[in-house]
């Protein structure tokens, strides 16, 4: 599959988007990230979330649940083999107490969709 400057582009605005709107904005601008039959996955604790609108529900959980967090994605990589992933460092960093309270990362699948490219498969492994 070969990628256009404009792909790549779209591809690397997505996880900047993502944690903006998570932080700090509406979260059903979420809408404009995942796809419709999207899935997140967490590996620790497990937990799965199937559909966009499913995601969007989990996410405002997370949002209202803990409001002085911020998320802090760092160092993402998009690559090109069978699927496009961009792989990316996550940082939970705590507003309160001033520090990082969580380190993860982020194994998003994209696809491209009518309106630009969209998150189909996100894995969130710890560590």
């Amino acid at each position: 599959m070969d990628l256009t400057d404009r792909d790549y582009a779209e591809l690397s605005a997505i996880i900047p988007s993502n944690t903006h709107i998570l932080d700090y904005r509406n979260i059903d601008d979420m809408r404009d990230i995942w796809c419709d039959e999207a899935e997140f996955s967490v590996n620790e604790p497990a937990y799965l979330a199937s559909g966009r609108d499913d995601i969007i529900a989990m996410l405002s959980l997370i949002r209202s649940s803990h409001p002085e967090v911020r998320h802090v994605v760092t160092t993402s990589w998009i690559r090109v083999d069978d699927e496009v992933v961009i792989e990316s460092y996550l940082q939970i960093f705590n507003t309160t107490a001033m520090m990082v309270t969580m380190f993860a990362r982020y194994r998003d699948t994209g696809v491209r969709t009518p309106v630009g490219w969209r998150i189909a498969k996100r894995t969130c492994p710890n560590g």
